[in-house]
């Protein structure tokens, strides 16, 4: 009798050990559950910040610029936007340039021809201007259809002319040289706008 009560004494002080393990067990996965909650909270929060600290920057600096500097700040940020609204008109037309040519990839030599025309469409409200240089379609503001106007007429021959257009495009809308794949102002798609610009608009007074 005396054997049997050690024997159940020593099977009850094994008995406790098991539950503590078990414990550190569900402590490390619940450890292990909570970091990999924080991982992509912690992500949000670093964009948070890197966002807010940009704007924090740009208000502890507003406070020392003048009148003058704001309006200016104020003209470049209305440019920022028309830019961004020109892009994406731009991209918009490209896709449609895109899904253009594969439909018409099997098109004869009339379509050929219809890639080296040069036209120019306006919008509705007058604002834009979508200029086709054989297959490249670009979106120009009203403000740089005037200067494509005025490099067209002022000078006194057309070379200077073709001379002043390439210029222009050079410094100002390179990515239309680019995209035309235009190199210099002897190029047969800037005569082709030259006549374009001519038959279509006056130059004012």
């Amino acid at each position: 009798m005396k054997k049997s009560s050690k024997t159940s004494t020593k099977k009850n002080r094994r008995a406790p050990g098991v539950p503590g393990t078990a414990g550190k067990a569900k402590k490390k996965e619940t450890g292990t559950r909570s970091a990999s909650v924080k991982q992509p909270a912690l992500k949000k929060i670093q964009k948070e910040t890197q966002k807010d600290r940009l704007i924090k920057e740009l208000n502890k600096l507003l406070p020392g610029v003048d009148e003058e500097g704001l309006i200016f700040l104020l003209k470049q940020a209305n440019v920022l936007l028309h830019n961004l609204q020109v892009d994406k008109i731009n991209r918009e037309i490209v896709q449609l340039d895109k899904k253009k040519k594969t439909g018409a990839a099997s098109a004869g030599a009339s379509a050929v021809e219809e890639d080296v025309a040069v036209s120019i469409d306006e919008s509705s409200d007058k604002k834009f201007f979508h200029l086709t240089l054989g297959g490249t379609r670009k979106t120009m503001t009203l403000g740089e259809i005037r200067e494509i106007v005025r490099a067209c007429y002022e000078p006194k021959s057309k070379s200077e002319a073709l001379n002043r257009i390439f210029g222009w495009l050079s410094r100002e809308r390179g990515d239309i040289l680019m995209d035309a794949q235009i190199g210099n102002s002897r190029s047969p798609l800037l005569n082709k706008l030259f006549y374009a610009i001519r038959s279509k608009y006056r130059l004012r007074d």
